[in-house]
């Protein structure tokens, strides 16, 4: 009998993320470059937030001075979160030298919001200007890429994200690329069909007007880990305006892999504790979530209960088509093809990896920046 349970669920849950991955695609097939406008640059201002970043704020700041943009239109601030190490002096170093970047220091943790939240409001506070590029301190931009962002915008987009690559062309880092790759194509071709779920906040824009709309990240501030999420789906909620991705691979950004397989599950639970309430704020999400995570755990237990029945290996058979299909297709948009060949290797270790992740994210115990 429980096998038999077991099989009528992983039907019916393979059968429900296909229907999600049919419309994935079809979102893909709707990824469209916005013509560019040299005649249309607006002013902007990038927040960042950083704290002991001695090792990677120069590259980032070096990287920013570098951008094929004019200087009289870009501010950039930096939010120097409490750093023990060189971050404060080198921020003051480059503040020194270019007038369009500004150090905020911040010298005690905040009791009304997340640490990272709370930089990033810190730094809002000072940007004058409609335009909000946002990036973590530890990635690296092309020379195009505040270009790419802001001419991704339309007359109603509220809020924007777009790529960000992991770089490294070990075994490891590269499993982690095409995973991070399968997370952003996804949530992209959601937002290409309407249904604004998630980016990503190492490369994320918004209008200033639209954050002050939503009263800013108060409604979401003891939360460390969705500032991402909470802006795709709000702004888009309340504003009227539109959420997008930015598929211009000028406006991806670049970003290390974790160093270990520690770090890395611990930044896998630290995202997969995002679902914690969407069955209440985004059920669609959460029920192509589920049906992923059905799909996989039942996969795994019938491989061990039930490997030689017919509906185990159609929905495996149905599960790489359709997924190879999605990152065959978002790999060919993002200039990401290089990591497809290690897609056997990821759809065989997916069910064990997201049936431990699905329970280890519910339960959120993971270690971030305080």
């Amino acid at each position: 009998m429980p096998v038999t349970i077991t099989l009528f669920i992983l039907a019916i849950a393979t059968s429900t993320y296909v229907v999600f991955i049919i419309l994935m695609y079809d979102g893909l097939k709707r990824a469209r470059i916005d013509a560019s406008n040299e005649n249309a640059l607006p002013p902007v201002s990038i927040i960042i937030a950083a704290r002991n970043e001695e090792s990677n704020i120069s590259h980032i700041l070096d990287d920013i001075i570098k951008q094929d943009y004019p200087k009289n239109l870009l501010h950039v601030f930096i939010a120097n979160d409490r750093s023990t190490d060189a971050t404060p002096t080198i921020l003051r170093k480059y503040s020194a030298q270019y007038d369009f970047i500004h150090d905020i220091h911040i010298h005690q943790h905040s009791t009304e919001m997340a640490a990272k939240k709370n930089a990033l409001t810190q730094c809002i506070k000072h940007v004058k200007t409609e335009m909000i590029l946002s990036c973590d301190a530890d990635i690296r931009l092309g020379l195009n890429w505040v270009k790419a962002m802001v001419q991704g915008f339309t007359e109603n987009t509220g809020v924007m994200t777009s790529y960000s690559s992991v770089t490294g062309n070990n075994l490891f880092a590269r499993y982690q690329a095409l995973d991070f790759l399968a997370l952003q194509v996804s949530n992209g071709a959601m937002l290409n069909r309407g249904y604004n779920w998630s980016g990503t906040g190492q490369n994320i824009a918004y209008r200033k007007s639209a954050f002050i709309q939503i009263d800013g990240f108060r409604p979401s501030a003891h939360k460390d880990n969705d500032d991402d999420m909470y802006l795709i789906q709000t702004i888009p909620k309340q504003t009227g305006r539109d959420a997008k991705f930015n598929w211009n691979p000028e406006a991806m950004v670049q970003t290390h892999p974790t160093r270990d397989f520690k770090s890395f599950m611990n930044q896998r639970i630290r995202w997969a504790s995002n679902s914690k309430g969407l069955e209440k704020s985004k059920p669609l999400f959460f029920i192509f979530l589920l049906s992923a995570y059905l799909t996989n755990l039942g996969i795994l237990m019938s491989l061990f209960f039930a490997p030689f029945s017919p509906v185990l290996w159609i929905s495996i058979l149905v599960k790489f088509l359709g997924e190879g299909a999605i990152l065959l297709k978002g790999s060919s948009l993002m200039n990401e093809r290089r990591l497809i060949m290690l897609f056997p290797l990821w759809f065989m270790i997916q069910p064990l990896y997201i049936s431990f992740m699905g329970i280890a994210g519910r339960i959120g115990k993971y270690s971030w920046k305080a």
